[in-house]
């Protein structure tokens, strides 16, 4: 394989026209952080990006990759866009909960030792609200919020109201009778 460079292009936040080139100096320290947790380093081919658990296993996909052609299979001029046409086929959802969630972003002290990394920011909610809306009725549709830190009374607002919509939407459990006859019946 002849020499080549890993780049990566990184585009301003501000202007979409100005950007700049940035040399790979190594791939795997670059990408293995994706796909693992700091564990075990990946070994990745510059070619087909396929990474490996050893570098044994790179050389022998680098031996087989040189042998192939890169195929790459652009859309044609008429293809080039994707875009959803079957309009009668959307389901419409009978409800939808839109959520928020505010807090406050605390700086905090580092550790003793010195670690190479370490936590040096805490949020700490400080407020958590949903608004549910019902294609239904719109006496269905509510806006709930809680402030403070106890956020356990949150979920529990969440799976009430998610019991609350499957009776709605389904009605009461028709094996429910069954399930208490048959256990309240077992002594």
């Amino acid at each position: 394989m002849e020499k080549h460079a890993n780049i990566l292009y990184m585009q301003s936040p501000c202007d979409d026209n100005a950007g700049h080139f940035a040399y790979i100096k190594d791939l795997s320290r670059l990408v293995s952080s994706q796909i693992n947790k700091k564990e075990h380093k990946k070994y990745f081919c510059d070619r087909c990006l396929h990474y490996f658990s050893s570098s044994e296993k790179l050389q022998s996909n680098t031996t087989d990759c040189e042998k192939k052609q890169c195929a790459i299979r652009l859309p044609s001029e008429d293809d080039k866009w994707l875009e959803f046409k079957n309009h009668t086929n959307k389901e419409r959802l009978p409800f939808v909960i839109y959520t928020d969630l505010e807090c406050v972003l605390w700086r905090t002290e580092p550790a003793e030792k010195e670690d190479a990394s370490y936590t040096y920011q805490q949020h700490e909610i400080f407020s958590i609200g949903y608004y549910v809306r019902s294609l239904y009725d719109d006496v269905l549709s509510v806006y709930r919020f809680r402030c403070g830190e106890d956020c356990v009374a949150f979920v529990r607002q969440l799976e009430d109201l998610a019991h609350q919509v499957k009776i709605l939407l389904f009605g009461e459990c028709p094996y429910k009778n069954v399930v208490e006859r048959t256990v309240g019946g077992i002594s």
